[in-house]
């Protein structure tokens, strides 16, 4: 019994030793602690000072046919302020407001369709057609959204001037009516028709909205002018009442919902496959990946060699740090673009996922992220005093890029300082380039490229000086 004892002290003590050495030697690190505390506390803070619950707005360009009253109706309208809508300009020129959608400089394509008033008489509705290139699933189903929000918007634009037009007909008529004597009884009915239809507001519910289509017949250069001539009255006014009669058949035989509704829409994306919500994740997901074990290999580098006392080699061989620091950086990238060669591989022919771009242009910008991030392990290995210091410094690095590079949230919705952040993170432009290559299909905009390769070569340099006062330290 008291051999037990003692065991289960002598057990306690053991453990204690062990307790005490880690937490000491924890402690014993400030920047470990600061990195420990500091860190999240910042990324957290900065984005939560600079998240914006807002929407972007849509760049838009109206194509419109070459009929002069669409046209001129389209730009009135677009002098409107709509909500989420900036237009760009009106057009008749598809070709190249489609373009301009590709090469970024707007957001959306809308094309009105022609004949609109011929659709109307043939009980077709009219289509909008939007175009877009967004891949995100929340941004397609925004652009969904505002989309058939205004084209219930025009819409109902259309319902309220149809009717107000239709009320200065009805008015005009009506003046004619009054203004001719001796056929009371044989107007009374059209009488009685236009006084209610005089009435009618336009911003009721049951307002029909081609009014227009049976009104404006009564102005056409087909209507026959009602004289004080005593001869020729009756027959003028059987004339108009057989006109009239035709115009409320046509009325009649029209569908109600092209009446109140007579314009839809149609989203169309220029991406030239079905993009899924997982695909969308992947290039994020591995560009987060890349800069991940590119940083933390190279975090580890140099500070392990110091530890380890590899250093000391280092310094009495013939290789400078221009040298030494040129091989590390071409055996991580040899080594991580196997890897990234074997992920993507299994990515693309094992689970389906779209690799519409050019493999060329995948395998430059998956280099220049790698090199990019090894700078900033590098700078990182260099600056730091321990492994658990270097390890500590790469995950909060990778927690910012989460919060920051656009991984689940759009670059839009974040103000500065988060903006800075994000364009310093390797991960914001390889999301960027990424999608560009394997979800649209498209060539990597080249001022990200050139700014990751400015920003590999200014690291290189960087941590050549630095990694040149370490080898000369003695």
């Amino acid at each position: 019994m008291r051999d037990l004892f003692y065991n289960i002290i002598r057990f306690f003590v053991r453990i204690s030793a062990f307790i005490s050495k880690e937490f000491f030697s924890v402690i014993s690190q400030p920047r470990l602690i600061g990195v420990l505390v500091l860190g999240p506390f910042l990324i957290l803070f900065i984005f939560g000072i600079s998240y914006q619950n807002t929407y972007q707005n849509l760049r838009t360009t109206i194509v419109v046919p070459n009929e002069k009253d669409i046209e001129e109706y389209v730009k009135r309208f677009a002098d409107q302020a709509i909500p989420n809508i900036e237009i760009s300009m009106v057009t008749t020129e598809e070709t190249q407001a489609i373009s301009d959608l590709k090469n970024r400089k707007i957001d959306l394509v809308m094309v009105v369709p022609p004949n609109i008033s011929e659709n109307m008489k043939s009980n077709k509705t009219s289509v909008f057609k939007f175009y877009h290139q967004e891949i995100d699933p929340f941004e397609i189903s925004y652009v969904d959204i505002i989309t058939n929000r205004l084209t219930q918007q025009t819409n109902r634009d259309i319902l309220i001037t149809t009717v107000e037009q239709s009320k200065k007909i009805a008015q005009d008529y009506r003046a004619k009516i009054q203004d001719t004597p001796n056929v009371e009884e044989k107007l009374a009915e059209l009488d009685n028709s236009t006084e209610a239809l005089a009435s009618i507001d336009p911003e009721s519910a049951n307002a029909p909205a081609v009014l227009w289509f049976l009104l404006q017949s009564l102005s056409t250069k087909e209507e026959i002018s009602l004289t004080n001539n005593e001869e020729n009255l009756t027959q003028n006014a059987e004339t108009e009442l057989k006109l009239i009669d035709s115009q409320l058949a046509n009325f009649v035989e029209m569908d109600s919902k092209v009446l109140v509704e007579p314009f839809q829409h149609e989203t169309l994306s220029l991406s030239e496959g079905q993009i899924e919500p997982v695909h969308f994740y992947i290039p994020s997901v591995l560009a987060l990946l890349l800069q991940h074990i590119a940083l933390s290999l190279a975090a580890l580098s140099i500070v392990s060699e110091r530890f380890v006392g590899t250093m000391e080699i280092m310094r009495a061989s013939p290789a400078n740090a221009f040298e030494i620091l040129l091989g590390k950086y071409l055996s991580f990238l040899l080594f991580i673009g196997i890897l990234t060669g074997l992920l993507i591989a299994l990515l693309t022919f094992g689970l389906g996922i779209p690799m519409l771009g050019s493999w060329i242009d995948f395998t430059m910008v998956s280099v220049l992220i790698i090199l990019v991030s090894l700078g900033f392990g590098f700078l990182i290995s260099n600056l730091v005093q321990s492994d658990s210091q270097a390890v500590q410094f790469s995950m909060v690095f990778l927690l910012g890029s989460i919060f920051f590079s656009g991984f689940f949230l759009q670059l839009y919705q974040l103000r500065w300082p988060a903006k800075i952040i994000s364009w310093i993170l390797p991960a914001t432009y390889g999301i960027k380039t990424l999608q560009d290559v394997m979800l649209r299909g498209i060539q990597p905009q080249m001022q990200l490229l050139l700014i990751l390769a400015g920003m590999a070569v200014v690291l290189f340099l960087i941590n050549w000086i630095r990694l040149n006062r370490l080898l000369i330290q003695r």
